[in-house]
């Protein structure tokens, strides 16, 4: 079975450390290194950085197709070298011809180095086979930016019947969608290292009360005790509180067509704060029947066990059909927007440089800012032409240089990148394979392991108070609002870090022998002094991110369960949904 998944990687930069890093997201040693398959880093990097240049946002996109270890099986982490080569010399063709099928269906009409430019790796430490993909969102010959996987429900499904062809093609079981299932969000799922109070409660608090939750209802619903909407919320208020229910009588959204608050906020028994409830069984028009016969035709009630097993997991004719036709549309719609995309450069701002004069300016004939005007507007007008300079001598106007078509820019970055590498091979004497290789061993990963000494000349580090400034605003969303807190985490582990340094430090000065010459006491003291003054002031500076991260968690758990904050007190006597469970068993 195959799956397709998106990273929330801030930068193209932290996208790469990630895949091509000796260690995962853990700060775990990968037992078999990525191995490159296709693209150039830095050729990437810097057509990332055109891009943003160009005024594009969102530059890139990273994600990863990964596949189940039953399907293909990969080496050991105790596999010597000439296993795992030996594996990827066996699945080099499936894992082109697959690059090729995801090109042609999200590329639609462009070619890869031409019109688009991407990176492809693979990673099998975890134990499966990941074909991992960064791509930067910009059409080079024009330097328009174009994104395959616009935000929706009708991207989304796309892509679900993608997956499901891949895995059809090739034999492998299909993903199965519980329709009672709960959706969880990333911060709930994945597995990071140095996990902060606001991750841990998410993953040891909130996702395990989200399963009791979705076990019990779908029993309740599979045994047709819960048949709508309203009695779904009159089984939940047993056990706790369901919020806005003023909005239970919305109507859907005039443009949409859609309803706003379609889930539902609920505070379980002993919670202080509501969980979102999202998934197909909390929909504002759910019906009931139909994700039970759902839910049947891919599940079967084994008798001696009394549990559900997945049956059926090949598609069927009609289904197979139903998606290659529905790809196909959606393929064609997208060639035609590429087209169009690529048959007009970008536009300019044509008005850029004009100059605009006031009625009283252009009314008083023989003033001198008026005149002054004029002449700059000829100037723009006839840029060769001989105007008078500040000190009455005729200066002639530079000509401006000529605009560089994008694509010629890409050209130019990919072939320095080319040249650099052979000049690096001539001087090192080193074969190219060789030496990509050694990059790919030997490349950091951001925050993890080594990092990349930096020029401090260069690159100095953001002061406390231009961090604290550019997190005033927090984010629209949750990746925006995930992002500041990941940012936020990073900087408080850095100053805990030389806070830690700093201590030892001064313990070590304090301990040691007090010098007999009164200058080098004085230089003694006066450098206790200074390392304590930084410890207090690193301290107050951790403080403030601290409580800055709070806040931000507490608005990124509103975004994630999209519900408002309330408090309330309970009664204790009230049954929980697992107290129910038990005591039904």
């Amino acid at each position: 079975m195959a799956v397709m998944k998106f990273m929330p990687t801030t930068t193209i930069k932290n996208a790469f450390d990630y895949l091509e890093g000796d260690v995962d997201s853990n700060d775990k040693v990968r037992c078999h290194k990525p191995k490159p398959f296709h693209g150039d880093r830095e050729s990437l990097e810097k057509i990332d950085q055109l891009a943003k240049d160009l005024g594009i946002k969102n530059t890139h996109s990273s994600l990863t197709i990964s596949f189940d270890e039953n399907d293909i099986k990969v080496p050991s982490a105790n596999a010597s070298q000439e296993e795992v080569d030996n594996f990827y010399k066996k699945y080099e063709s499936f894992i082109q011809k697959e690059i090729n099928n995801f090109r042609d269906q999200w590329f639609p009409g462009m070619k890869e180095g031409e019109n688009f430019a991407d990176y492809w790796n693979i990673h099998i430490d975890k134990g499966r086979l990941e074909l991992n993909c960064v791509f930067v969102k910009m059409e080079l010959t024009t330097g328009k930016q174009f994104n395959p996987f616009q935000p929706g429900q009708l991207n989304i499904d796309m892509r679900d019947h993608y997956i499901d062809l891949l895995n059809d093609r090739n034999g492998f079981d299909r993903k199965i969608s519980n329709p009672f299932a709960i959706h969880h969000n990333d911060i709930e799922l994945k597995e990071v290292g140095n996990e902060t109070e606001f991750t841990l409660n998410q993953k040891n608090v909130i996702k395990p009360k989200k399963d009791d939750i979705q076990n019990y209802l779908s029993k309740q619903i599979l045994d047709n005790k819960i048949n709508n909407r309203q009695e779904l919320i009159q089984e939940l208020q047993k056990y706790g509180e369901v919020k806005f229910l003023d909005k239970e009588n919305l109507p859907p959204d005039p443009k949409t067509g859609k309803h706003n608050y379609d889930y539902i906020s609920f505070i379980p028994e002993g919670f202080d704060k509501a969980i979102r409830l999202d998934g197909p069984a909390f929909k504002k028009d759910v019906d009931f029947n139909e994700l039970r016969e759902e839910f049947h035709k891919h599940h079967k009630k084994d008798e001696k066990t009394n549990e559900y097993k997945l049956v059926n997991l090949e598609l069927t004719d009609k289904e197979r059909e139903d998606k290659k036709k529905k790809l196909e549309t959606h393929r064609d719609y997208e060639l035609k927007k590429n087209m169009k995309l690529m048959s007009k450069p970008k536009a300019t701002n044509k008005n850029k440089n004009r100059v605009y004069l006031s009625k009283d300016q252009k009314k008083n004939k023989n003033s001198k800012k008026l005149q002054e005007l004029k002449r700059k507007k000829d100037d723009i007008k006839k840029p060769n032409s001989m105007g008078v300079g500040k000190y009455g001598k005729q200066d002639k106007k530079p000509e401006p240089p000529p605009t560089q078509p994008v694509e010629d820019k890409v050209a130019i970055i990919i072939q320095e990148t080319i040249k650099e590498r052979e000049i690096n091979n001539k001087e090192d004497g080193i074969k190219m394979k060789e030496d990509d290789k050694k990059q790919a061993t030997n490349k950091p990963t951001e925050g993890k392991g080594n990092k990349p000494k930096e020029d401090s000349s260069s690159n100095k580090p953001q002061s406390h108070d231009d961090f604290m400034k550019s997190m005033e605003n927090p984010g629209t969303n949750a990746n925006e609002l995930n992002s500041q807190v990941t940012s936020i985490d990073s900087r408080i582990n850095s100053i805990s870090s030389n806070i830690a340094n700093a201590t030892s430090e001064l313990s070590s000065l304090e301990s040691s022998p007090v010098p007999n010459v009164l200058s080098a006491i004085v230089s003694r003291q006066a450098k206790i002094d200074e390392l304590k003054k930084k410890i207090a002031q690193l301290e107050q500076e951790r403080q403030a991110l601290i409580a800055k991260r709070n806040d931000l968690g507490d608005l990124l758990n509103q975004a994630l369960v999209a519900e408002k904050y309330a408090n309330g007190t309970y009664k204790a006597s009230k049954p929980t949904i697992n107290d129910t469970r038990k005591d039904e068993k």
